[in-house]
């Protein structure tokens, strides 16, 4: 037992961990290692209302739990910045199971925006193994308006 425990220790103090990686929400699946993933893909433009396209725009997307239509839990799964032409792309693993997310768009001296969609193993593509269930890949076209000076 005293072996075990060294052990055990010397592993964690390395950052191994030896249990599956859950947030003890009740629509929250344990994912261990070495389990089937998804791959998620966004892809899109971020302009501002007058069709110029908005640099420097944060996208962040973030898986939630939705409870009688509230959001009550939220974990960002990726974020990414858009170009000089507003355009942006990013990739992630997911859990490949059927997930709620929400995209929310920003930048300052705008008006955030905010898109809550899902992925379900029917919206998975492309190459498919034992452990790569497939590809779900989204495109976003996103309009933000000019904050007031009330907004800011």
């Amino acid at each position: 037992m005293k072996h075990t425990t060294f052990y055990a220790t010397l592993l964690s103090l390395l950052g191994i961990n030896l249990q599956s990686c859950s947030n003890n929400d009740e629509d929250d699946t344990p994912v261990e290692y070495g389990s089937p993933y998804a791959v998620f893909k966004a892809q899109g433009t971020i302009k501002s209302n007058e069709g110029e396209g908005i640099d420097n725009a944060t996208i962040t997307f973030e898986s939630i739990t939705i409870k009688n239509d509230s959001v009550i839990n939220a974990r960002i799964v990726t974020n990414t910045q858009s170009d000089d032409n507003g355009k942006f792309s990013t990739a992630t693993t997911i859990s490949p199971t059927k997930r709620n997310y929400r995209m929310i768009s920003s930048k300052e001296g705008y008006k955030s925006d905010t898109t809550v969609f899902e992925i379900n193993t029917s919206d998975l593509t492309g190459n498919k193994s034992d452990w790569n269930i497939g590809t779900a890949t989204k495109e976003f076209n996103i309009v933000l308006n000019k904050a007031d000076n009330k907004d800011k």
